[in-house]
C-alpha cells in the first residue's frame, strides 16, 4: 500500500544546495518511516534496514519553490490491514500529532479517531517522540542553512492535500536550543485546553494572557486519575467563567526553555 506526499523546501527561485537537500529528504525519509512503522505495529524499530516494510521512494518532481514527491510505501500485510483500519487520513493527523509534541508545538484538535489510536499508543509515546528527534534535526536542515521553511503534506486523491507539518526556524530553535530545567517550581495558572487522552495542552499563567502549551512530565499510564481530573475540572469551571474571573490551579512543573530564556512548555509534576 502507498501513502502519497510531498516535501517542499520553501526557496522562492532561488536553488537548493544539492547537499543539504538531501539531508533534508533523508531526515523526512527516516521520520515518516519510522513514525509509520510505530503507530501500525505499536512498538519502535531500533534500527532500519533494506528489508523493513515501511520505506519511502522518490516520485517525479516537479517546479517551483523545490519540491519533492515521494511515496511511503507499506508491504507487510498485518501493517496494510492495520492502515486501512486506521485510514490514511487518520494514520496522518496521528503522524502529525508526534512530529508536533517532538517540536514541542501545540498539536492543536485532531479527530476523534486519530485520538484513540494516539491513546493506543501511549505506552510508546514518550520513547517515540525522542526517537524521532535526531531525525527531525535531519529534516531541519535545510532550513539551518538557509532558512527557508519546509513544508510535509499527504496528497489525498482527489481532495486538497493535507498538511502533516511546517519546519520553521521557531521549530528548529524548538528542537535544537531547547532544555529542561534542572529544578522544579510551583505556578498559578489556569487551563484554557485539556485533551485528556494525550495528556497535553494549553494554559494562561497568573497575571499574563499569553497561552503556553503543557504536557505531564511523567509517561500519562501513570499519572493519577485525580490529577488529570483536576485539570479538565479547571478547564470547564473556566470555560465558564466571566472574563478575569478565572480560578487557578497550583502546578508543580519544570520549564522547557530555549536559549533565550523563554519558555515554551511546561511539563508538569503534580497539581494542587
Amino acid at each position: 500500500m502507498r501513502v502519497n506526499y510531498d516535501v517542499i523546501i520553501e526557496s522562492g527561485t532561488d536553488e537548493v544546495d544539492m547537499e543539504y537537500g538531501i539531508t533534508t529528504l533523508g531526515g523526512t525519509s527516516e521520520v515518516t518511516c519510522l513514525l509509520a512503522e510505530a503507530i501500525l505495529r505499536k512498538r519502535i524499530i531500533r534500527r532500519r534496514t533494506h528489508v523493513n516494510p515501511a520505506r519511502a521512494v522518490l516520485k517525479k518532481n516537479f517546479t517551483g519553490s523545490y519540491g519533492q514527491n515521494f511515496d511511503l510505501i507499506i508491504n507487510e500485510p498485518e501493517l496494510v490491514a492495520e492502515l486501512r483500519k486506521i485510514s490514511k487520513p487518520v494514520f496522518n493527523e496521528v503522524m502529525g500529532y508526534f512530529i508536533a509534541q517532538s517540536l514541542y508545538l501545540d498539536a492543536g484538535d485532531v479527530s476523534d479517531e486519530a485520538e484513540s489510536v494516539i491513546e493506543g499508543l501511549s505506552d510508546i509515546e514518550d520513547e517515540l517522540i525522542d526517537r524521532i528527534r535526531a531525525p527531525l534535526k535531519r529534516m531541519h536542515e535545510i532550513n539551518i542553512k538557509k532558512n527557508y521553511d519546509i513544508q510535509l503534506n499527504y496528497k489525498q486523491r482527489n481532495l486538497d492535500k493535507m498538511r502533516v507539518i511546517k519546519l520553521t526556524t521557531a521549530t528548529a530553535t524548538n528542537l535544537f536550543h531547547s532544555s529542561i530545567a534542572g529544578r522544579p517550581e510551583e505556578i498559578r495558572a489556569y487551563i484554557t485546553r485539556f485533551n485528556a487522552r494525550t495528556g497535553n495542552g494549553r494554559l494562561v499563567l497568573e497575571g499574563e494572557d499569553d497561552t503556553v502549551a503543557f504536557g505531564f512530565y511523567s509517561p500519562l499510564r501513570i499519572i493519577q486519575l485525580e490529577q488529570k481530573r483536576m485539570v479538565s475540572a479547571n478547564l470547564h469551571t473556566n470555560n465558564a467563567a466571566q472574563a478575569g474571573r478565572y480560578t487557578y490551579l497550583t502546578l508543580r512543573v519544570s520549564r522547557v526553555n530555549i536559549n533565550s530564556g523563554e519558555t515554551i512548555k511546561y511539563l508538569i509534576h503534580s497539581v494542587s
